[in-house]
């Protein structure tokens, strides 16, 4: 009796959560898209500890963690086909705001950081919309791309110095 409830009431809320957010996929909770929502939640941390805490050693090893996240999630994507076209969507952006809030807060020290900040943020703004606009035409999601992975390790190494000095 209990594990039928249980079943009723997953269902409930699947309902609930669908007509409120749209469609909703089964694949959504996968290890892979946690770890990019992680991603997202350490942005936070991540400007607290550089720009009020002050505490470069300890961003770094927050923004390694993060780097790490994004390693491991798309390895488990791909090793164990948990591919889904949200974490083709989820991924990119966690990656790019990731990238974008560390050159804006490198840039508070750096002040010229701001132009690759300004030309970053540039390009992702016009990818996104790019992305959206294909997935609304086709139902077709795009997915991160090996040349679209090179700037987050080259940026974590050049940012490795204002970090830790």
């Amino acid at each position: 009796m209990q594990f039928y409830a249980h079943i009723v009431r997953r269902q409930i809320l699947k309902n609930l959560f669908t007509k409120i957010f749209g469609k909703v996929k089964e694949e959504f909770f996968t290890i892979p898209n946690i770890l990019s929502m992680v991603r997202i939640l350490l942005i936070p941390v991540i400007v607290y500890l550089y720009s009020f805490e002050k505490n470069y050693p300890l961003t770094f090893i927050v923004v390694a963690f993060s780097s790490l996240t994004d390693i491991v999630d798309g390895f488990i994507a791909r090793k164990f086909n948990m591919i889904t076209d949200f974490g083709k969507f989820i991924d990119p952006v966690a990656d790019k705001a990731t990238q974008i809030v560390l050159f804006a807060c490198v840039s508070i020290n750096f002040p010229l950081m701001l132009v690759p900040l300004a030309v970053l943020t540039v390009k992702e703004l016009a990818s996104l919309a790019l992305r959206t606009y294909v997935y609304k035409k086709t139902d077709l999601v795009w997915g991160a791309k090996w040349h679209g992975k090179h700037p987050q390790p080259l940026s974590l190494y050049c940012l490795r110095f204002t970090f830790c000095g």
